[in-house]
């Protein structure tokens, strides 16, 4: 039976969502799941509220987190793969490995104007349906998890 989990959390730019998830990831399974994250079109560094809602909200250091191509990983393989954001990605690379993928359609904070107040709120509001994703993802029993990795 398989007992640990390759994921790539994969987003346009690789700077809020998927370094959100990655991380909350981290935190909720890091037994479970070897978490990882990329982007099509990754930006330089992780957007600051994203890091500071991690921190403050999940109690979890995303300070060394880096933005990556989702060609850095496109020859591994994966158990699964999560695109997050509110449109769908171009271009997504063919994935070694049969992974089960999946689609989390959740607004991109980073497009959040107004005051800081706004914006941090849109970035806390965003971890909050990944952490609920997440935990309801490792709820499943492991076995059922190893089926569903099976049947794709």
């Amino acid at each position: 039976m398989k007992t640990h989990f390759k994921i790539l959390f994969l987003c346009r730019d690789n700077s809020a969502l998927s370094i959100m998830a990655e991380h909350i990831m981290r935190k909720v399974a890091p037994d479970e799941f070897e978490s990882f994250s990329a982007g099509q079109l990754p930006k330089d560094g992780p957007h600051p509220l994203a890091v500071a809602v991690l921190h403050k909200h999940f109690e979890v250091d995303a300070s060394a987190a880096k933005c990556r191509s989702w060609d850095e990983f496109r020859d591994k393989e994966w158990d699964f793969i999560v695109m997050l954001g509110d449109e769908d990605l171009e271009n997504v690379p063919t994935w070694p490995g049969n992974p089960v993928v999946a689609h989390w359609h959740i607004q991109d904070p980073t497009a959040t104007q107004g005051e800081a107040d706004e914006q941090e709120r849109a970035f806390w509001q965003a971890a909050e349906q990944i952490n609920r994703r997440i935990n309801l993802m490792v709820a499943i029993p492991i076995q059922k998890l190893e089926t569903l990795h099976a049947v794709t």
